[in-house]
């Protein structure tokens, strides 16, 4: 038992998170396959979770101080997606949206471009 001193945690996920966490456990126990993703696929959504989902939202998770990038490929080829990627500023000229150029590598960029560009 905690105290008002020893308050619990936060919550490490949001509750539609962790309702899906537990909705795919159910499945897999139930005898469902997991998804097979390609090696891109994962590095794309292990890129997107650690350096994108913080201030952009797709399919309603996310954060919200970016651009909502669910349908981001029927507004952006990849060409446009990968240039905002590595220099925002040179689509938006007042965008707070850092580089990406140096921070991530051009595997985990062309990844992200090809999910983002997937996006409709």
């Amino acid at each position: 038992v905690r105290s008002k001193e020893d308050p619990a945690p936060a919550a490490l996920l949001t509750r539609p998170q962790s309702q899906a966490v537990l909705a795919y456990l159910r499945r897999i126990r139930a005898g469902a396959d997991p998804p097979q993703l390609s090696d891109d696929e994962r590095l794309a959504a292990i890129t997107f979770s650690t350096s994108c989902a913080g201030c952009h939202k797709v399919s309603g998770e996310g954060g919200e101080s970016g651009p909502d990038l669910s349908a981001v490929g029927a507004r952006r080829d990849a060409a446009s997606i990968k240039r905002i990627i590595r220099e925002p500023t040179s689509e938006f000229p007042d965008s707070l949206m850092p580089s990406f150029a140096e921070r991530l590598s051009e595997q985990q960029i062309n990844a992200l471009v090809q999910y983002l560009s997937q996006r409709r």
